[in-house]
């Protein structure tokens, strides 16, 4: 997509398009899981219970405690992956030397990756700090892997154990399967293009 006022990283259309894309797409999110977590924290931490502590009414805030630890982390996290990618275009536009230099390619692409890298870290997070997650988790691998075995032994049983048969888990899984992808008609501003291709040939 091609600028009126110009080319990257010298046009003032492409500046302003990288301020509203690094508002809407990390400034709203990040201020929107900031108000939102701080008040389930607010909630879960502050919870307390009336008259002598037992050990499940410990052992429940101290589980409590453990997600608003968790809420952090996710914020943290986010924070950090997104942060260096947005700021790029920004400092791009007010340094346009740094777009000339032979390492600006595995500079973006750095950026780009570690952005791209929060939707992997989530769910590794996730894992690490909720122990229901875990459970699940570790059933769907296991629920996964013997219907791959099933496929190789067709003489095995039909009937899964776990908490995935008593959902009718197969009817969502086919669900999912059955799901087409949509193909997307959108265009990529001019200096992401320029970064990408100039990388690649």
């Amino acid at each position: 997509m091609a600028w009126p006022d110009g080319t990257y990283p010298t046009s003032m259309a492409d500046y302003i398009y990288n301020l509203v894309f690094l508002i809407l797409t990390y400034g709203i999110p990040m201020l929107i899981m900031i108000v939102c977590y701080s008040l389930m924290g607010k909630e879960l931490w502050g919870s307390r219970s009336i008259g002598e502590h037992t050990e499940r009414q410990l052992e429940s805030m101290k589980s409590k405690k453990k997600v608003v630890r968790m809420f952090i982390i996710i914020v943290t996290i986010f924070a950090i992956c997104w942060l260096p990618y947005h700021l790029f275009f920004v400092y791009a536009y007010h340094n346009n030397q740094v777009t000339s230099t032979s390492y600006v390619q595995q500079m973006y692409l750095a950026f780009y990756w570690l952005a791209m890298s929060n939707a992997m870290v989530n769910p590794l997070i996730y894992y690490w700090m909720n122990g229901r997650f875990r459970v699940y988790f570790q059933e769907i691998i296991c629920y996964c892997c013997l219907r791959v075995w099933k496929a190789h032994n067709k003489g095995a049983g039909d009937k899964v154990p776990g908490i995935l048969s008593r959902r009718n888990s197969q009817s969502d899984f086919a669900r999912t399967k059955s799901c087409e992808k949509i193909p997307l008609n959108c265009q990529v501003p001019q200096s992401r293009l320029i970064l990408l291709s100039s990388y690649f040939h």
